[in-house]
């Protein structure tokens, strides 16, 4: 409990700082290190703020602009005020994030960015963020994206050793590069997959189970570029028939398919398909019209609002946040200024 208070008077202070930074544009970047505060200010504040960083450290970043560091290479852990809330501003790491060996076991939650993972750290997670483009190299090693925002990504090469993207809603706004691209051994457990055009040019051993793939164009078109790839209990919609049932229980190529839904074209979320070229809004409803009716293998929904630890709406971050507030221009007859804010915080 003593803790808990810490953080939500920690976490009001910065609020109280990024009431100022959305007012004024002017960004805030707090560094916590064995319990000492440091606090910088302006375009350069996350910049240096990492600079400044040891490895386990904490950086809490305002809603505003910031210029990223381009070479992660320490243990770190950053917080934003989120990244895609339409009633909220957002954290913009407006460059660039690199991330090489040495940065195991960093966070990054509640930004919007483009990131980079290259070589074969481990225990890197990314969550509640939204990310326009992820690309990423190597062998990552027990690295998980879980309840992101994720508009293009590109695996290149990737063999993902206990790599899972988890509760994440892939929403593919280029209709002409595929989300995954030479890949191997990854799981794909509750995502939703709004596709355009490509779903992927080549996958191998990877696990796609609980997932909803509603697609614009033919699911047979990639099948054919996966090899022994295995899909259990996901939802698969394509916009043109393929002329092969992805709900039986078969193989196709060397990939194998089970108890899958499988249907063409049908209207079974609450934002439908958009036409040829279009792209869906991050804002869109993308809850199944009745989720009820396609439990995946945990019994839970198909997607990225089923499993233990659902999408949260507009992927809100975990630390607490200020929602509203009431500061009023002057002082009470006592000499007191009685200032009323709410703090909110997501639950995991």
């Amino acid at each position: 409990m003593k803790n808990t208070f810490y953080i939500l008077v920690l976490i009001s202070f910065i609020g109280i700082n990024n009431l100022k930074a959305q007012a004024t544009g002017y960004p805030i970047a707090t560094l916590e290190h064995n319990g000492t505060t440091t606090v910088y200010y302006g375009g350069e504040a996350f910049h240096n703020a990492y600079d400044n960083a040891n490895s386990g450290d904490t950086i809490y970043l305002s809603a505003d602009n910031f210029r990223s560091y381009w070479g992660f290479y320490k243990n770190i852990h950053v917080y934003g005020a989120g990244s895609s809330d339409p009633a909220t501003p957002v954290t913009n790491l407006t460059d660039w994030c690199y991330f090489y060996n040495g940065s195991d076991s960093l966070s990054l939650e509640g930004v919007y960015t483009n990131i980079q993972i290259n070589g074969s750290m481990q225990n890197i997670q990314m969550r509640r963020c939204r990310f326009d483009n992820v690309q990423m190299y190597g062998a990552p090693v027990n690295t998980l994206f879980e309840n992101n925002i994720i508009i293009y990504m590109n695996l290149n090469w990737v063999n993902g050793n206990t790599l899972t993207f988890r509760n994440n809603l892939f929403l593919n706004q280029n209709w002409w590069s595929a989300i995954f691209d030479n890949a191997s051994n990854v799981l794909f457990e509750h995502n939703t997959f709004y596709c355009g055009y490509p779903f992927t040019s080549s996958l191998s051993n990877c696990y796609f189970r609980n997932n909803i793939i509603y697609m614009y164009y033919n699911f047979s078109a990639y099948v054919s570029g996966m090899t022994t790839c295995v899909f259990e209990k996901n939802l698969i919609n394509e916009y043109t028939s393929s002329g092969l049932n992805f709900g039986d229980t078969a193989t196709f190529y060397t990939s194998v398919f089970l108890s899958n839904y499988y249907f063409v074209n049908a209207n079974l979320l609450n934002t439908p398909l958009p036409s040829w070229g279009g792209a869906a809004s991050i804002y869109g409803d993308f809850h199944l019209i009745s989720p009820q009716t396609y439990p995946g293998n945990d019994s839970t929904q198909v997607g990225m609002y089923g499993g233990v630890n659902p999408f949260k709406e507009h992927a809100t971050p975990s630390n607490p946040h200020i929602i509203s507030k009431t500061i009023p221009f002057v002082t009470n007859s006592d000499g007191t200024l009685p200032v009323t804010i709410k703090v909110k915080a997501q639950n995991y």
